[in-house]
């Protein structure tokens, strides 16, 4: 299994509405359903050179990995619509994203805090919103 070195891919403590989550754990929530087709990950944005690992994770346990080429609202909605979870760093996860991804049943913020992804909408939807509190925190 590969790894960033950053503690945003080590299990993270509880947040306000879900319990944290790494790209790990979203790959271990995922793969608790029962295997059917292939899920649909849409990455909004990232602050690395390139997406390798994180493709090479979600691809070996038989799942897409979607990137963004920008943080549009209306990018990321169009690209929402077929996809199981969401990850994000810095790009707006609104309510007309959320509403897109109709199957989507974790949104993750890799990173400290929650501002950028409409709470109110995922727990009407029962959407599980995680994020990693102690990222770059020593």
């Amino acid at each position: 299994m590969l790894f960033r070195s950053s503690t945003i891919y080590k299990q993270a403590t509880a947040s306000p509405i879900g319990m944290g989550t790494s790209i790990y754990s979203i790959h271990q929530r995922l793969e608790a359903r029962p295997r059917r087709t292939v899920s649909n990950i849409l990455l909004t944005d990232y602050p690395w050179p390139d997406v390798s690992i994180e493709r090479h994770i979600f691809e070996e346990a038989g799942d897409e990995l979607i990137v963004a080429p920008d943080g549009a609202e209306e990018t990321l909605a169009n690209l929402a619509c077929s996809c199981h979870a969401i990850l994000t760093c810095w790009a707006n996860v609104t309510r007309r994203v959320i509403e897109s991804a109709r199957q989507c049943r974790i949104v993750s913020r890799m990173g400290i805090g929650l501002d950028n992804i409409d709470l109110d909408c995922c727990r009407e939807r029962g959407i599980l919103v995680t994020n990693v509190p102690d990222y770059c925190v020593q």
